[in-house]
């Protein structure tokens, strides 16, 4: 695939996923969920949370040109120059005010590997945040029909794209 589509379709894939993450539904889903333990109400800035590892990815660039392009509010933690990786005072004031609305991974596997990763997971359960992540896996051969080039990544789980409802 040439780098012009593959930016084409990574950086429709991040739309979609900022959309996701900041779209309506989901702030309706959130007055529902129930606070954690001794608040009565929860306070989630709308921020995102992109993670990488050295900033190396593909995947990266595409990322951060698309949520620079909407406007988005993110942070970067970089996994190279935070080598503890996720740590409760960096997600939340420990009580009631969450930091993330999302969780993007600029690569699929780092959900395996991120130090502070059960912290991550007891943070988005708690608050209801939502998490993505680039596919892990790209097809080593496109199909000949231009058409089916163009909606491999697309919500397949055996391409390795990921977005995970918590």
């Amino acid at each position: 695939m040439n780098q012009a589509a593959r930016l084409g379709s990574v950086s429709t894939w991040v739309l979609v996923v900022s959309c996701v993450l900041f779209s309506d539904a989901i702030q309706a889903a959130h007055a529902q969920l129930v606070p954690p333990l001794g608040c009565s109400t929860t306070t989630i800035d709308m921020k995102l949370l992109v993670v990488t590892n050295g900033k190396t990815e593909a995947d990266f660039p595409a990322i951060k040109q698309i949520l620079d392009y909407l406007g988005t509010p993110y942070d970067v933690l970089d996994m190279t120059l935070n080598s503890a990786g996720v740590t409760a005072s960096m997600l939340s004031d420990g009580s009631c005010h969450g930091y993330y609305q999302g969780v993007i991974f600029a690569y699929g596997a780092y959900i395996h590997t991120l130090p502070g990763m059960s912290t991550l997971t007891d943070y988005e359960q708690a608050f209801g945040i939502r998490r993505a992540a680039a596919p892990q896996h790209r097809p080593r051969t496109l199909s000949p029909n231009p058409k089916m080039n163009a909606h491999w990544p697309v919500n397949r789980p055996s391409d390795g794209f990921l977005c995970l409802p918590e």
